[in-house]
């Protein structure tokens, strides 16, 4: 019996970006007043619900389960990043016999709504040609199998040709639609040839990675060379120059797939290609004197507006992140989650685990999992939730039914190296600064955590009753062959045989222990020693240079305008900066007992027994050039181009009448006295206390 489809439309999505939310609004216009609610899947390219190598390209079991058990009423679709699983997904809708609108795909006898590419590119051009006089343009190509991006390539080379200029194929580069692909063949390319005077992109996001790339070789925009986009995406304002773009009307867009695939479902025939207006808007990146089209009027008031609203959404993800990073249980990330949703924007939120998470990949590649809703977060505030499980095919228990059929959920599944750990659902506002990527991946990073180390306790407690019911057989054995003198030859082989496996479990047991503090005590963004670690060995090596009489160092580490580097780059480089700055603090030790460890936010320490101050700057310079190397872009930094940091050194022998705070607490005076003498330098504390003249 085939079952009734619910009044719910799938929307299909590779993400929830300025792109997908665009749409998602207009469509969600559209629904809304036909009392039909949307379920939004996010179909993440990086993850694929981590299936085995060799079946990346398929469609992930979750999104199976939607379409060939719940029988949604229709279905959106927009572009996979995988051409073989944009095949594989149009067959199986094809054969579920569900209506289907494709946005930005071109599919035989489907509806496809498309931006006019035609008309947007071919005004963008003639702006660029003839306005601007470009004439020797270089092109970023997006991906090869979408065809919006394909339209606008051609486009590019036709109206080039059309003024009679040869397309440079050295100036054809590849950016995949990715902004770091972007951003380093632009550098490659800069770094073998300048004769370059313009840059025209498939997509906003490679247009901004172009001006960080040219601004990065000394190149001025517009002045030396002009840089156009496509989507106008509201951060292409906040850049300065802003950036000249096509504006594709995405919601639009959005809208008129919904009224189709409503014609649809009420039995009309697929409208084959549908093209929405687009507008050219332009910005300062082409504003070169002579040019006639007039720049797009942007206030002081729009540009702090959108600016307040990243501002604050990003500040509500770095909240969340670190209030993740503390959480122990799946209880706690509740809790925490609970704490930021109303600072993002989140009017719903359900939190799913799989009770067969542990299960491995293989796991993965079911459509069904038995699973368990461990937060209902609705009305803005955490509903209790009942004890039992249900199946991810139903998405939420039956008590919470009618949740599925009210206005927008967005579906993303939560993976990890070990396979799928569950999904989370969210009513959130669409608005132009992504959350619901950051959660995912900070959820999914929590849970994979909560879940090791609860596994690990697993291991170390089966042990603890393995090895007490060893010991209880050998109590027994041994008191009967105690009452049995002629067995005893047999009775002591079997005693020890019965010991060896005891103490290989206490050895295994004791391994298992060894790993769990192990896990505990490293940090969980940077994998370093943590601040609990550096205290336990701090107090360690104390005791021991008190006893001996040598000396003890330690180098406090604070990275420079580390928060004006989160405000200029989002949270997530901001994670990567802090690993590297990590790793660079591991790799200046000298000895396998040197401990660098995280001490909390951008600040660092490193224990350095048994050296003196002289050794200790040499650890202090072995660092900053490490950093140095590492190049990690901070172009708000008012110290150097690229992220630095300030040192703080204090050396001391240990005694009975001082304690371990007192190195911290001279290494962070002298790290203070570091940042009033300029940052990116390095200052001694106690009798060294002035700065060491050549240090940088």
């Amino acid at each position: 019996m085939v079952r009734e489809p619910d009044r719910v439309v799938l929307a299909v999505l590779t993400g929830f970006d300025a792109y997908q939310t665009a749409l998602l609004r207009g469509a969600c216009e559209v629904f809304d007043l036909q009392g039909i609610s949307v379920l939004a899947y996010g179909n993440c390219p990086n993850s694929v619900e981590k299936l085995p190598l060799g079946q990346r390209d398929v469609v992930p079991g979750s999104l199976t389960c939607f379409i060939r058990h719940r029988r949604p009423l229709g279905v959106l679709v927009t572009n996979s990043l995988s051409p073989v699983q944009e095949r594989e997904l149009d067959l199986m809708i094809s054969s579920s016999g569900i209506p289907a609108v494709y946005i930005g795909q071109d599919v035989p006898g489907r509806t496809c709504v498309r931006a006019d590419n035609r008309q947007g590119m071919t005004a963008l051009m003639a702006h660029l040609l003839d306005e601007c006089g470009a004439r020797r343009p270089a092109m970023v190509r997006g991906l090869s199998h979408q065809p919006d991006h394909v339209i606008r390539e051609a486009i590019f080379r036709e109206e080039v040709a059309a003024r009679g200029i040869v397309p440079d194929e050295g100036l054809i580069i590849e950016g995949m639609s990715e902004r770091e692909i972007t951003l380093t063949a632009v550098r490659d390319l800069l770094r073998e040839r300048r004769d370059l005077d313009a840059v025209v992109t498939t997509d906003d996001w490679c247009a901004l990675a172009v001006v960080d790339a040219l601004a990065g070789a000394g190149l001025q925009v517009p002045e030396d060379v002009a840089v156009t986009g496509f989507d106008n995406y509201p951060v292409a304002t906040l850049y300065w120059p802003g950036v000249t773009t096509v504006d594709q009307n995405l919601e639009t867009q959005g809208a008129t797939a919904a009224r189709a695939l409503l014609d649809e479902i009420a039995g009309g025939e697929p409208a084959g290609q549908m093209l929405t207006p687009c507008r050219l808007v332009v910005r300062g990146s082409t504003a070169r004197a002579g040019t006639t089209t007039p720049p797009e009027p942007l206030t002081v008031d729009t540009v702090a507006r959108i600016a307040r609203t990243h501002l604050a959404i990003h500040s509500g993800i770095r909240r969340l992140g670190r209030a993740l990073e503390e959480c122990r249980s799946v209880e706690d990330a509740s809790a925490a989650l609970v704490t930021s949703l109303p600072m993002l924007g989140v009017r719903r939120c359900f939190l799913v685990v799989h009770d067969d998470a542990r299960g491995g990949a293989e796991a993965d590649l079911e459509e069904h999992h038995e699973s368990r809703l461990v937060l209902d977060y609705r009305d803005g505030r955490s509903h209790p939730v009942p004890e039992g499980g249900f199946s991810s095919c139903r998405l939420l228990p039956p008590y919470l039914d009618d949740e599925l059929h009210r206005g927008f959920l967005g579906y993303q599944p939560l993976d990890a190296v070990s396979g799928l750990l569950g999904y989370v659902l969210l009513d959130h506002a669409l608005g132009p600064v992504s959350i619901a990527e950051p959660i995912r991946m900070d959820l999914g990073r929590t849970l994979e955590a909560v879940f090791s180390a609860e596994e690990l306790r697993a291991h170390s407690a089966r042990l603890e009753e393995l090895v007490a019911h060893r010991t209880a057989e050998l109590e027994f054995e041994v008191s009967i062959r105690r009452k049995a003198e002629q067995e005893l030859q047999r009775a002591n082989a079997e005693l020890e045989s019965e010991v060896g496996i005891r103490r290989r479990a206490e050895q295994e047991l004791q391994r298992a222990n060894a790993e769990l503090q192990r896990s505990l005590a490293l940090d969980g963004l940077t994998r370093i020693a943590n601040r609990t670690a550096f205290e336990s060995y701090l107090d360690e090596q104390w005791q021991r240079h008190r006893a001996d009489g040598d000396e003890l160092a330690l180098l406090m580490v604070d990275v420079d305008m580390f928060k004006a580097y989160n405000d200029r780059y989002g949270h997530l480089a901001g994670d990567d900066a802090l690993r590297v700055v990590a790793s660079c603090l591991e790799r200046s030790a000298r000895y396998p007992h040197d401990l660098a460890c995280r001490f909390g936010g951008e600040e660092f320490v490193a224990v350095l027994p048994h050296t003196g101050w002289r050794a200790a700057l040499t650890v202090a310079q072995r660092f900053q050039q490490l950093l140095a190397e590492a190049g990690i872009p901070h172009d708000v930094s008012t110290v150097a181009p690229v992220v630095t940091a300030s040192i703080g050194i204090a050396v001391a022998v240990p005694t009975t009448s001082t304690a371990p705070a007192t190195l911290i607490t001279v290494a962070d005076r002298a790290l203070y006295r570091a940042k009033e003498q300029g940052r990116n330098t390095t200052v001694l504390g106690t009798e060294l206390g002035e700065r060491v003249p050549g240090l940088g």
